[in-house]
């Protein structure tokens, strides 16, 4: 099954994994953009979390500027090239535990995702969006740590853990592994049915995703 990428993540190392923020804090967000509005007592707690000086901080989010300025990465958080990501995470967050992911879906989810995100005005649809508009497959090095069940806008996703879909999943015979993700991509798209078109949840569409793990064992 091939499957196309959706872009590379630096997420916090803990025993979830998920590709959306609401789950894992990502390095960089929107913190990490001077436009995006974040005051002086909220970027004193991102010093804190990133053991950040306010000398450092701000070297980080010139780099962060100047890659998404060059179309390196993507709103918000997004990497293009695994390298790139690769090169943030060793530059920037050696005193944080940290891992990098990449995610993938099918074509056909990729299609709908285009579909629904497409805007014909001038809002960003984020780098997901223009990750997946390449068809890029997916780098098989990294290894598959399961499947999670993600919904996109405007450059964010919210998994089914934001909800607490678990015991709902599993009356449906589907039991997370040891990341808390879905075991196979079969599973993780029935789960995606059960999850879309619901109106008690922040979005109405929910895509299955790939999600693999990238560190020194396998790249």
């Amino acid at each position: 099954m091939v499957m196309y990428l959706g872009g590379y993540f630096i997420i916090e190392k803990k025993d979830i994994i998920s590709a959306s923020n609401c789950v894992c804090d990502t390095y960089p967000d929107e913190w990490a953009y001077s436009w995006a509005g974040y005051d002086r007592e909220l970027l004193s707690d991102i010093e804190e979390k990133t053991q950040k000086s306010r000398r450092e901080l701000v070297l980080l989010r010139k780099w962060v500027e100047k890659k998404f300025d060059s179309e390196q990465i993507g709103w918000p958080n997004v990497f293009y090239s695994l390298k790139l990501a690769i090169d943030f995470q060793s530059e920037f967050l050696k005193n944080i535990d940290t891992r990098i992911i990449g995610i993938g879906t099918t074509l056909d989810h990729l299609k709908n995702i285009l579909e629904e995100n497409k805007s014909d005005d001038d809002v960003d649809p984020g780098g997901v969006y223009h990750t997946l508009a390449k068809q890029i497959e997916v780098d098989m090095r990294g290894r598959i740590a399961g499947y999670d069940i993600l919904g996109y806008e405007g450059g964010f996703f919210h998994s089914f853990m934001c909800n607490g879909l678990k015991d709902e999943y599993e009356k449906m015979g589907i039991f997370l592994n040891k990341y808390h993700l879905l075991p196979t991509f079969q599973k993780a798209e029935l789960a995606a049915q059960a999850t879309s078109g619901r109106e008690d949840l922040e979005l109405f569409s929910y895509q299955p995703w790939e999600i693999r793990l990238y560190d020194n064992a396998n790249i």
